[in-house]
């Protein structure tokens, strides 16, 4: 059976989650057999969230991708403590592809899919066969943008350049780097469930959805003045009357954002594309060091689809007043316009399998 390789970042649950859109689609269409090479946590959620797939499912855990470090309690980026985990990264890639050639000889890998791990490319070019990345950026010029060391950038370059076709969603940072041909896509989100969305409703009232990303670790926030419903994922702390906390291993967190009535987050792009997907208004939390994020939001802000709030807001936010902000900055027949454009890719990819 021909099998679809697809090395995801382990930095967080958002490259994992517009993956699983793609992944799931996929199974549906073809008969191929998945391999996907992420973290332990996210390759637990890719087996939950897939569960009917599992006879066409094979995992390998792997750190795949170091992303961005925050210092302790901040969504401020730690430039120190990350430039020594990506030292120690690249370090590990020759034994990890090796490794990684090893388990795959059982496998007859069609092709490749990197979001957006280095190590999916050098793998794809060890066995001579096409690799995809699917991102709206790379870590290089992220790590540009930081000022991170340039031999570790020379590296990632160099890793990436074995990209064979690099499908660029939306909102892509102008100065990305392109290896091998572009091209452009849209929006995606996982499948929204109307009758699971009107029961989340029933089930929680109107509430404010909090999502951080779950690489953040965050237990500052005070929000006791807000007699509203909240609901945040686990593992950040939010005081206030009513708070409702998510685990970490929902699977259908999109469902979550579509009943939602604002949604205050991280700027990560799958966070973003779930919310206005779902026609929910959006606001961001802004991380000044972070280019993908500042990028991000200044585009949303022109478009009027979402706004933003400094980061120190989060100690004790005024949900009221963000709320009265939102409704009136957003243009929501803007927002309404926004649609999922999974079938493009879905359509790239199977030109070549």
């Amino acid at each position: 059976m021909d099998t679809i390789g697809f090395y995801i970042s382990s930095h967080g649950f958002g490259h994992l989650t517009r993956s699983l859109v793609i992944i799931e689609k996929l199974l549906k269409k073809t008969d191929a057999q998945i391999y996907i090479v992420s973290g332990a946590k996210q390759l637990e959620f890719a087996k939950l969230y897939l569960s009917e797939y599992l006879d066409r499912l094979s995992v390998s855990e792997l750190t795949t991708d170091i992303g961005l470090i925050n210092h302790k309690n901040k969504l401020s980026i730690d430039k120190e403590a990350l430039e020594l985990k990506l030292c120690d990264f690249i370090e590990s890639w020759d034994r990890v592809v090796d490794n990684e050639l090893d388990k795959l000889k059982n496998f007859n890998i069609k092709m490749i899919v990197t979001d957006i791990s280095p190590i999916g490319a050098l793998v794809a070019k060890k066995l001579n066969i096409k690799c995809y990345a699917i991102s709206n950026f790379t870590w290089v010029e992220l790590y540009k943008k930081l000022g991170v060391n340039e031999r570790i950038i020379d590296e990632f370059i160099s890793a990436y350049k074995n990209i064979d076709e690099f499908i660029e969603y939306s909102l892509r940072l102008p100065s990305i780097h392109r290896f091998g041909k572009s091209v452009g896509v849209g929006l995606i989100s996982r499948e929204i469930d109307f009758s699971r969305v009107k029961e989340i409703k029933e089930t929680c009232g109107r509430y404010v959805l909090f999502t951080f990303g779950q690489s953040a670790e965050l237990n500052q926030i005070n929000a006791d003045d807000y007699q509203g419903n909240i609901i945040v994922f686990d593992g950040v702390e939010i005081f206030a009357p009513h708070v409702t906390k998510l685990p970490l291993e929902t699977v259908d967190t999109q469902n979550y954002i579509a009943a939602s009535s604002l949604v205050i987050g991280k700027a990560g792009w799958g966070t973003i594309a779930e919310s206005l997907i779902s026609g929910v208004p959006l606001v961001l939390i802004e991380r000044p060091d972070v280019y993908e994020d500042t990028y991000m939001i200044n585009q949303l802000k022109k478009q009027k689809l979402a706004i933003s709030i400094d980061e120190k807001k989060l100690l004790a936010p005024d949900i009221n007043e963000i709320y009265t902000q939102a409704m009136k900055y957003i243009d929501f027949n803007k927002l309404k316009q926004v649609q999922n454009d999974i079938k493009s890719i879905i359509e790239i990819l199977l030109r070549h399998y």
